[in-house]
């Protein structure tokens, strides 16, 4: 009866990109590729679970496989997923184990162009069912190929989860199911993916262009102009001084940053203006800078982000979505990483972490810097939202000094303190509502 009850309650999920990697230095954007699902032959077993005492559940069937039909959906439907992403797939198949010989044939364009392939393959599947539900997982891996090579240059895990049958018990699990609806969300969760990782460019050739009208009679040719004066000289830009210590923040303002479907309150500190918005349906991305910076050369970097998808993940933390993120710094830094953890924990009715990143003796182009970074991350049920306060000095003697833990503890009061709000109903901004303490 206990694996019964364990079993019931893994329901469902929408598809889920766990992780994806660049395998590349600066990989080649591309808008038109192929797709091949390869339909690996997993090894199958069966087990049957039975206790003699079950009144409603008499046995629990546990069954290992690979996959469903969601292969054939899914090469089905990737013509018209990626095109409206303005990207040509040239040819979509779902091959057998058995055509393993035809698995990296020649793909070119109409232009007779070699072009990528994306390959999808199972890696692991598990069936797990009952006289009232049945509970199927599958983990997939996507890989993306070079033409000429077939080099793997970027790869990702995606877990999917079906949940088909009757909620006796709670009442409330969704029905997921492996169906043509199920492909299309899969493979639109893969493309955004790629997408943020920089692999698709937007093929000019799919977007629809108004027709152009008949061309106006040619004028008649103008005079020729009087020659110009020579042009005054243009002075060298001044390079950007690197301050020796860190900036005190002393006056902040607070803001009501609209993030999906209710806003963020965030302490902005005085002279910082928005470089950069960007969102999509489960991100956004701010950038602030002071008034006389810009994304080249900056000591002050405010970024405001929100992810969704992280927060549908059943198996994400707060803990390991921030070691997620500390993880592209240390990735980018080319002197000596360290990183401390300054608070963790339930504040307030929400998750919350707090980290100190410090990439010390960093080698910029004409200069060395120590790049130091409060990281404030909040989860509620929508979203993980994170704060990142960046601030880079003239390096160091002593790397270990950019952390000082007790003068970002007070940065974090002043400014890293994150809070969501449900504005009232109709509602516009400044969302004076939520402003007021």
């Amino acid at each position: 009866m206990l694996l019964a009850s364990l079993v019931l309650t893994a329901c469902g999920h929408p598809p889920v990109i766990t992780g994806s990697k660049l395998l590349a230095t600066q990989p080649e954007k591309t808008d038109t590729l192929s797709f091949t699902f390869y339909a690996v032959k997993m090894k199958k077993s069966v087990t049957t679970y039975r206790s003699p005492t079950a009144l409603v559940t008499p046995s629990i069937t546990i069954s290992d496989s690979g996959f469903e039909e969601i292969g054939r959906w899914l090469s089905d439907n990737a013509v018209q997923v990626f095109a409206k992403h303005n990207v040509t797939v040239t040819d979509s198949r779902y091959l057998e184990t058995d055509e393993l010989p035809d698995l990296f044939p020649s793909k070119k364009d109409a232009a007779d162009k070699q072009v990528p392939m994306l390959l999808l393959t199972p890696q692991a599947g598990r069936t797990s069912a009952n006289g009232h539900a049945t509970v199927t997982s599958h983990t997939f891996r996507a890989s993306l190929l070079t033409p000429d090579s077939n080099k793997e240059i970027w790869n990702a895990t995606i877990q999917t989860g079906s949940w088909r049958g009757d909620d006796f018990v709670f009442r409330n699990i969704k029905n997921y199911s492996y169906n043509e609806a199920y492909a299309v969300q899969f493979l639109e969760t893969l493309v955004k993916r790629m997408e943020r990782d920089g692999l698709l460019a937007k093929n000019p050739r799919q977007i629809a262009r108004r027709p152009a009208s008949a061309p106006a009679p040619a004028p008649a040719p103008a005079p020729a102009p009087a020659p110009a004066p020579a042009p005054a000289p243009i002075p060298a830009p001044q390079p950007l001084v690197i301050p020796s210590t860190s900036v005190v923040v002393e006056k902040n303002a607070l803001v009501a940053v609209p993030i999906f479907s209710q806003v963020l309150v965030v302490a902005v500190p005085d002279g910082m203006r928005v470089t950069t918005e960007q969102s999509d349906a489960t991100h956004y991305h701010r950038e602030l800078l002071p008034q006389d910076q810009n994304s080249a050369q900056w000591t002050r970097k405010m970024l405001i982000l929100a992810d969704q998808e992280s927060a549908r993940d059943p198996v994400m933390t707060i803990e390991f979505f921030a070691d997620k993120l500390a993880g592209d710094m240390q990735k980018e830094c080319n002197g000596e990483f360290s990183k401390k953890i300054l608070s963790s924990g339930q504040i307030n009715g929400y998750e919350r972490h707090v980290t100190v990143l410090s990439c010390a003796g960093r080698k910029l182009s004409d200069q060395i810097v120590d790049d130091t970074s409060l990281m404030s991350i909040v989860k509620d049920d929508k979203a993980y939202y994170t704060l990142k306060w960046h601030e880079r000095t003239a390096a160091a003697a002593a790397p270990a000094s950019a952390m000082r833990p007790a003068r970002w503890v007070d940065v974090y009061r002043k400014i890293g303190v994150l809070r969501p709000c449900q504005p009232a109903a109709g509602e516009t901004a400044p969302y004076a509502s939520c402003l007021t303490p």
